[in-house]
């Protein structure tokens, strides 16, 4: 593997090392933000959903009880402190959710080195790095989407989808709100890519009620279990999470969708240029409209819009990034581990030492360079 080579060629080894190198230095860098606010949430929810507690469950966390499930069962078999069990929860999520990343790229470019660089520029997102092995619930949440993205691509490659894997995934989907929101970004995947799949109006309806009927029903199903156990409707923590919500600001919504691939973006917007220049497919049509359609529904519908929140697209935008660095030649291995470093480093010195102006000045610096590399292949190509 060399970083400035049109092959990239990367084995399973080096794919899974990748992974656990990330893996290392999040943990290396950000062992700081080990605990974060809702931390505490969580452990409550976990003593009282084991008996260990009769505090109440005020942040509703039991609402969404599969994503305390896995700590709970580590707890009860291995006899290890609950916050441990939520961090080993975590670094098994953060493998998970990356390996799936690299197969839903490899299935949309049925090409491996092109779903090596959408793996390491989505380890070079600061919100995984920063958030990912943190003791919460994210990294599940963002491994379970990975999974349902890659299920919903693979089913859509298919010559025909039959009504029954639809009404498996709608079922996924529902049981993906038991563990955390950020599965509606496989909603809104499913939903375009029936829509653009699909050849008329009565197979469009017909494959939206099969899995639409899997999600309601599994969704009734569960919300239902979580009441005779909880006492507590899931719409319970849906109300709770609208009240009193923080004031929508444009400008701090823009700044926190910035965070989630930070100065990747210039290689989105590249990746754009091409998709509007050129015909599309449909699996770019997918990425475009399901990335945008969460950019401006999440904000409609969800008061919270951190960078943390936010991520749950992140999966979908990394296709851009990709395409993006397709203007770059032999150094897009280069590139997209540059910027990867340019994300970590800079999200550690904000949150450790509070330094300001970074943002810009290495948002400029990466621009520099892609601008650099790009024109120095172009002199190449011309001799």
């Amino acid at each position: 593997m060399s970083l400035f080579s049109y092959k990239i060629a990367p084995s399973w080894f080096s794919i899974v090392a990748t992974i656990a190198l990330g893996c290392l230095i999040s943990s290396y860098f950000f062992d700081f933000m080990q605990i974060q606010n809702d931390t505490e949430g969580y452990l409550n929810a976990l003593r009282i959903g084991l008996g260990q507690s009769d505090d109440v469950d005020r942040l509703h966390r039991l609402n969404k009880p599969l994503a305390l499930l896995i700590p709970a069962l580590l707890h009860l078999t291995l006899d290890i402190s609950l916050l441990k069990c939520l961090l080993i929860q975590q670094i098994l999520a953060y493998f998970g959710a990356a390996f799936f990343v690299f197969l839903t790229y490899e299935l949309l470019f049925q090409n491996r080195d092109k779903a090596y660089l959408a793996l390491v520029a989505f380890l070079g997102c600061q919100p995984l790095a920063v958030y990912g092995l943190a003791a919460l619930t994210d990294s599940l949440g963002w491994c379970y989407s990975c999974i349902g993205l890659y299920a919903c691509v693979r089913l859509f490659q298919q010559k025909e989808v039959s009504a029954t894997n639809l009404f498996l995934i709608g079922a996924f989907i529902a049981v993906g709100f038991f563990i955390k929101e950020s599965v509606v970004v496989v909603g809104i995947w499913l939903f375009f890519s029936i829509l653009i799949h699909s050849i008329s109006l009565r197979h469009i309806l017909k494959q939206y009620t099969s899995s639409g009927l899997g999600f309601l029903l599994v969704l009734a199903l569960g919300n239902f279990l979580i009441y005779q156990y909880h006492q507590k409707h899931f719409w319970d923590w849906l109300q709770f999470a609208h009240t009193d919500p923080p004031k929508f600001s444009i400008l701090g919504y823009l700044q926190q969708t910035y965070r989630c691939l930070d100065v990747y973006w210039l290689l989105v917007l590249m990746g754009l240029y091409s998709f509007f220049r050129s015909s599309a497919s449909k699996e770019a049509r997918i990425c475009f409209w399901s990335g945008l359609s969460c950019l401006c529904l999440l904000p409609l519908v969800w008061p919270y819009y951190n960078d943390r929140i936010l991520f749950l697209v992140a999966p979908v935008l990394i296709y851009w990034v990709v395409r993006g660095l397709d203007y770059l030649a032999s150094a897009r291995l280069l590139l997209v581990l540059m910027g990867g470093f340019i994300n970590i480093s800079t999200a550690y010195l904000i949150y450790r030492y509070q330094i300001e102006g970074l943002i810009v000045l290495l948002l400029s610096l990466y621009g520099l360079l892609i601008v650099s590399f790009y024109r120095f292949w172009k002199i190449r190509l011309s001799k």
